[in-house]
């Protein structure tokens, strides 16, 4: 079995320990949200190209810009409208941008992951499916885009 950095089964022990059903979401310092699902947390560096004059078996590459990839949130749950009134505010004109964390926490309710999410505003807000039958609290989609993301606190 693969083992994590070297650790082994200290490694195995703590990925059981992750909470792999909710990811919390925070705009500015403050939880506003829980989902089941996050999706598109990439990042992608541009590669240049270029000849030199007589040389002819290679080209040079050079990085370029960065770019990052729209996060999709899935499986939204909230008690407040807050990521309504935000997707609103920007479909209205005015384009309120937020730093954003997508929050992992441990069983003992520790965090374990933090992505940090840098100028964030939402480009898609998708309401919840209602059914007379379901127990569920409102559920909804949000897509985010951003500047950069940054790993950690």
């Amino acid at each position: 079995m693969p083992t994590l950095g070297g650790q082994g089964q200290r490694a195995e022990m703590w990925r059981d320990e992750l909470r792999l059903d909710l990811f919390w979401v925070e705009v500015g310092s403050v939880l506003v949200a829980a989902f089941t699902g996050c999706s598109g947390l990439s990042g992608e560096i541009a590669v240049e190209t270029f000849r030199e004059g007589g040389l002819n078996d290679y080209e040079h590459k050079l990085p370029g810009p960065a770019s990052y990839g729209n996060i999709t949130l899935t499986g939204g749950m909230a008690a407040t409208h807050e990521l309504w009134k935000w997707f609103n505010e920007v479909a209205t004109g005015n384009v309120v941008r937020h730093n954003v964390s997508i929050v992992m926490f441990a069983q003992d309710k520790t965090e374990a992951f933090r992505w940090n999410l840098e100028g964030a505003f939402p480009v898609r807000w998708e309401g919840p499916t209602f059914s007379a039958d379901d127990e569920n609290l409102a559920i909804h989609t949000v897509e985010l885009a951003h500047k950069s993301i940054t790993v950690g606190n």
